[in-house]
C-alpha cells in the first residue's frame, strides 16, 4: 500500500507526518490534515519494515524524501481522533510548528 502526498515537503521546514491504518482504512497526514487515504485490507502477519519518503513506487524511481525523520510514535490499535491531534500537537511543538486547531 502507497500513500503518497499530493505535494511535497517544503525543503527546510519541520512537518509532522501521521500515518495511521484500520482494517479497510489507512491515512496520511501532513501537519494535522489528511493528504491521502486507502482503503486497503492486510493479512494478518507481522511486518518488519515501513518505508517513510522512499523514491521508489510501483516499479519507477521517483524522487526521494531527502529529509530526516527524528521522531516515530508506534501504537497497537488506531488512535481516537482526538488522540492523535494530542500526538501531532505535541511533536509539532518539539519543532515551533502550530498546526491547525493549536493555540499559539
Amino acid at each position: 500500500l502507497v500513500l503518497t502526498a499530493p505535494a511535497a515537503l517544503a525543503p527546510h521546514t519541520p512537518a509532522v507526518l501521521a500515518l495511521t491504518s484500520a482494517p479497510g482504512a489507512q491515512s496520511l497526514r501532513v501537519n494535522a490534515v489528511e493528504v491521502a487515504r486507502a482503503q486497503g485490507r492486510f493479512a494478518p502477519t507481522v511486518f518488519a519494515q515501513m518505508l517513510i519518503g522512499w523514491g521508489f513506487v510501483n516499479y519507477y524511481p521517483r524522487g526521494g524524501f531527502g529529509g530526516q525523520v527524528a521522531a516515530v510514535v508506534a501504537g497497537r490499535g488506531r488512535p481516537s481522533p482526538q488522540e492523535l491531534a494530542v500526538i501531532e500537537r505535541y511533536l509539532a511543538s518539539l519543532t515551533g510548528l502550530n498546526l491547525p486547531g493549536s493555540s499559539a
